[in-house]
């Protein structure tokens, strides 16, 4: 299989440049050699390009400087995987593409479905929700898969390296007990998108015909920034003390979901995989930290 992926610059996806290898021949572009914000070039990349899977692990994600760069926001998650849907589309290939728990409110009490109805706040999550429909608007053999606060030990922006990089310059940290989800490892994330790709390869073009769609694939369980946040501390025996704080101590543009976790289960049924709890991936990225 040749595959294309978009985004090989991010902590996702330089992961999965380590995994998708295995799988087939990789062309991996960064946003110079793909720029997502200017779709008419994009469309001329992928022209140009021969693949029969598409991953785009490349999206605009500064939350709160959306809100000022609403027009960017738009142009990379929603007009970019309109074009990509597209262009999969008439080659019937297989389309890959990642969005996040943001697009829900965060006011249940226990982890999201895929059938659960979005309700986004902010510019960030409503143009990542606009992506995923223009997706389902155009068909093909499209897989969505919302994530959760992604992390990686090779990419410093993110709350686990900060929580680290904090930890190593004050005695004590603050976090919020009122912020809830799955704190996903990129490399566990990269490794579980492989293993589907590679089942869907497996199984053939119907069974993907009849699979595809939206899936959630997130750490197995949930826990708040404020126990994370201990949890990292405590694991590496760092001499500082965390208290716990409100989200409304720390002003944003924006809010975030106060409870956005987000249940795995269909993903692991359909792809008959197992996806590890949030304190499993975290001891591994931890032990493979360099």
């Amino acid at each position: 299989m040749r595959i294309l992926l978009l985004g090989k610059h991010g902590q996702l996806g330089w992961e999965l440049q380590q995994t998708l290898p295995y799988l087939g021949e990789v062309v991996a572009l960064s946003r110079a050699e793909a720029d997502l914000a200017q779709t008419d070039s994009l469309r001329d990349v992928l022209n140009e390009l021969a693949w029969d899977a598409l991953v785009n692990a490349a999206a605009y994600t500064a939350v709160d400087r959306a809100e000022t760069e609403a027009d960017a926001a738009r142009q990379v998650n929603s007009n970019a995987p309109r074009i990509m849907a597209e262009e999969a589309k008439k080659r019937n290939a297989l389309f890959l593409h990642f969005s996040t728990d943001y697009v829900f409110d965060g006011l249940k009490s226990e982890p999201y479905c895929e059938t659960d109805t979005p309700n986004p706040s902010g510019i960030y999550a409503r143009t990542k929700l606009e992506g995923e429909r223009a997706i389902q608007d155009i068909g093909g053999l499209n897989f969505i898969f919302r994530t959760s606060w992604v992390y990686s030990m090779t990419h410093k922006d993110n709350f686990v390296a900060k929580v680290i990089q904090w930890a190593s310059r004050q005695s004590e940290l603050r976090a919020v007990t009122d912020q809830t989800a799955c704190p996903t490892w990129a490399r566990a994330l990269a490794e579980l998108t492989s293993l589907a790709l590679f089942r869907i390869m497996q199984m053939g073009g119907s069974w993907a015909s009849e699979h595809c769609g939206m899936y959630h694939i997130a750490s197995a369980d949930f826990v708040n920034r404020y126990e994370l946040t201990r949890y990292i501390v405590q694991r590496l025996n760092l001499p500082v003390t965390v208290k716990p704080a409100l989200t409304q101590e720390f002003p944003s543009p924006v809010s975030r979901p106060a409870f956005s976790a987000l249940s795995s289960t269909r993903f692991a049924q359909t792809f008959n995989l197992r996806v590890p709890g949030w304190r499993e991936m975290l001891d591994l990225a931890l032990d493979a930290s360099p």
